[in-house]
């Protein structure tokens, strides 16, 4: 895991520009989910929270709303696990609103259901809050 974290160290660095760079984005969720996962002390979750912003920002500009919704899903868990309720929930809310008008465009029922189960979890926070 090291070394793969590594390697999207390496490919962030190379794909940075200012242009949209839906490849870069890619590279920098990966990176902060890998980061997440050899991070056992929560040393690093400042920059995971970075990293997550970064690719969001480059998701919206490159309008790829699918794989926005779904980095802010996995952000706002990871808010939540470092007790960061109310930023998990305004995460969480964004990614049900991209998810609903997603539906509601395409017809799509993977993009509803994936609505259903966010709202799931926004709830369940709500109540733990």
């Amino acid at each position: 895991l090291d070394e793969a974290c590594d390697i999207y160290c390496q490919l962030s660095k190379f794909l940075d520009s200012n242009s949209c760079n839906e490849k870069f984005a890619d590279a920098l969720y990966n990176k902060a989910r890998i980061i997440r996962i050899i991070d056992h002390d929560g040393y690093r979750t400042f920059e995971i929270d970075i990293i997550y912003n970064r690719a969001e920002d480059l998701y919206k500009e490159c309008c790829s709303y699918q794989k926005l919704a779904h980095c802010y899903a996995v952000h706002a868990s990871f808010a939540e696990e470092i007790e960061e309720k109310n930023k998990a929930l305004g995460l969480y809310q964004a990614a049900i609103d991209i998810y609903r008008a997603l539906y509601s465009e395409t017809g799509n029922i993977q993009y509803k259901n994936k609505h259903i189960e966010i709202e799931k979890r926004l709830n369940n926070l709500q109540l733990s809050k």
